[in-house]
């Protein structure tokens, strides 16, 4: 087999990407609050307030979870990703037909680590480009001959 060949692919994190980090994030945080006021056994007043401060400040944790607004440059060489130019290793996390979430992990000197909301509503042939670059085996993998060992012979 071989590996896929060489593209580019320019993908933007759509807006329900977006929205969904923000609910998330809000929402996740004002549990946490929830909880250390049960804990806690506030009077009234506290118990309400700390939680909606809380979700106030998830929402920036979404913001930081749905990655920049900028489009994302995904390429792929025959042998590695690169991502706005900085090498790395990709994974394919979840494959929603047009939407793709992908896992960017650490290149030495880059971000550990980012996740990739990439929407393609024409479903063109960037998506199935991609799609193949993703599935494909690595170039390692496909280099090696297979190992064929003879069939033992019985004694005549």
């Amino acid at each position: 087999m071989r590996s896929a060949p060489a593209f580019a692919v320019t993908g933007d994190a759509s807006l329900l990407w977006r929205l969904s980090c923000i609910a998330l994030g809000s929402a996740a945080s004002a549990a946490v609050a929830a909880w250390m006021v049960g804990h806690l056994e506030w009077a009234f007043p506290g118990s309400w307030l700390l939680p909606m401060l809380a979700a106030v400040g998830g929402v920036g944790l979404g913001l930081r979870l749905a990655g920049p607004r900028s489009p994302a440059l995904v390429r792929w060489d025959g042998q590695g990703w690169h991502i706005d130019g900085a090498a790395g290793e990709l994974r394919l996390r979840l494959d929603l037909g047009a939407a793709l979430l992908l896992l960017r992990h650490r290149a030495p000197g880059a971000r550990a680590w980012r996740w990739l909301a990439l929407s393609f509503p024409q479903r063109g042939g960037d998506l199935r480009t991609l799609r193949t670059a993703l599935y494909s085996p690595a170039l390692e993998a496909t280099l090696a001959p297979p190992h064929v060992r003879a069939p033992d012979r019985a004694p005549d």
